[in-house]
């Protein structure tokens, strides 16, 4: 987070990780403009929060669409389909969010003159990778997605880059793992499990360590590894971008 004020323009800021990203923008005295189209796992009780804050507004819209960008130092790009299953039932939605929704936004940064353009935080995530047992990946590392979740956000990062390539605009990409922690919509991994402990709906799976669950007899050695990290660790890894975050 930054140590001097800014004007922050954040997508999604009603997702899990946008509204604590929000939250700690606030606390710390920013100005806070949220763009948020209010989707199933929006979490509108959030609102009532924010709203008391003087620094922050709420713009309820779609990043597809939207026309307008206020003026602003920095974007957060938080807004993303981005439930794995869903991707698979119905990937139109992720194509339509993750890419022209990306595309979208570059297009208004661009209509500003280039010494007023916001630098454009992009919100990825590792699972542009693949899946793999055995391999390590780091920034250098090829992206091979594996699901059209992953496809469309490997898409919209190619997009970033090739707008910065071309137009000049500066952008930081961060690529998260799966995350976990307070008012997280129950459809991951770790909320919905939580929810249905009290009911004994868990398995002996849950049980096991590290996040070594059971997995289809199709995966190889029939077993599947999951690393999560709780949000406090995006706004921690926030240090290391530019511009005096904390």
């Amino acid at each position: 987070m930054f140590k001097t004020s800014h004007r922050i323009f954040v997508t999604g800021g009603n997702g899990f990780i946008g509204k604590h990203f929000i939250i700690k923008a606030l606390e710390l005295g920013h100005e806070v403009t949220n763009l948020d189209h209010l989707t199933y796992a929006a979490d509108k009780k959030m609102g009532v929060w924010f709203y008391e804050n003087p620094n922050y507004s709420l713009l309820h819209g779609d990043i597809t669409n939207f026309g307008s960008l206020p003026e602003c130092d920095i974007i957060f790009n938080f807004a993303a389909e981005s439930h794995v299953d869903n991707s698979i039932r119905q990937s139109r939605h992720f194509t339509m969010t993750n890419i022209i929704g990306v595309q979208n936004l570059l297009e208004m940064v661009r209509a500003y003159e280039p010494s007023l353009r916001p630098l454009f935080v992009h919100i990825s995530t590792d699972e542009v990778y693949g899946g793999s047992l055995t391999e390590r990946f780091d920034e250098n590392s090829p992206l091979n997605p594996s699901n059209p979740y992953a496809a469309s956000k490997a898409a919209a990062e190619h997009i970033v880059r090739s707008y910065s390539h071309t137009y000049d605009i500066k952008y930081q990409m961060i690529r998260m793992s799966n995350n976990y922690g307070r008012r997280q919509y129950p459809e991951k991994l770790i909320p919905r499990s939580l929810l249905r402990l009290p009911h004994g709906f868990l398995t002996a799976s849950s049980r096991l360590p590290h996040g070594v669950l059971p997995a289809s007899s199709r995966l190889p050695h029939g077993f599947l590894t999951a690393s999560s990290l709780h949000y406090h660790g995006f706004l921690t890894a926030s240090s290391r971008l530019p511009h005096g975050f904390l």
